[in-house]
């Protein structure tokens, strides 16, 4: 018999998924903030600890500023070489904010990877927006892979793969 009561086996349990998790190589497959929960990091990962939480950060920015209809602040996250074109997302994206009223957008982030100068999320999204003109609200799920270049410094969102929010 176990004493649960104490903590001790979920205690050891944690150090076993972490061990697991850190033996796979190439990458980190957990976010910054489910590592971090678990104890201390080996040397070694702090930086792809970092390099999420950027990520991170750029994803909740992309998020806000579409919620927002804010098309500069969305732009500021996105790289200029944009895998799916850049001024193709920008001309799309202004189309949209034109001609849609509320909009709301949630990610639920399933998987992370992070590879040197690169960080992909595997995401379900939904989305929620209301037509304009006729005022019906349309409710939209999918999935979609983010991938984040952090070559200078920052996250800046360079490809989605799959199906994107961002399309009408």
């Amino acid at each position: 018999n176990f004493n649960y009561g104490n903590g001790e086996m979920r205690k050891v349990a944690s150090k076993i998924l972490f061990g697991i998790f850190f033996m796979l190589p190439g990458f980190a497959s957990f976010s910054s903030s489910q590592a971090l929960a678990l104890g201390r990091l080996p040397a070694g990962h702090s930086g792809r600890i970092s390099q999420t939480a950027e990520a991170e950060k750029a994803l909740e920015a992309l998020r806000r500023a579409y919620s927002a209809a804010d098309l500069q602040e969305f732009f500021s996250w996105v790289s200029e070489d944009f895998y799916g074109g850049w001024s193709e997302l920008r001309f799309d994206l202004s189309r949209q904010f034109a001609g849609a009223g509320l909009a709301d957008l949630y990610f639920s982030v399933n998987h992370t990877l992070t590879e040197k100068t690169k960080v992909v999320f595997q995401i379900q999204w939904r989305k929620r927006d209301q037509d304009v003109k006729n005022g019906s609200i349309r409710i939209r799920e999918g999935r979609a892979e983010f991938i984040f270049d952090l070559t200078q410094g920052e996250a800046r969102l360079l490809d989605i793969r799959g199906e994107s929010p961002f399309e009408s």
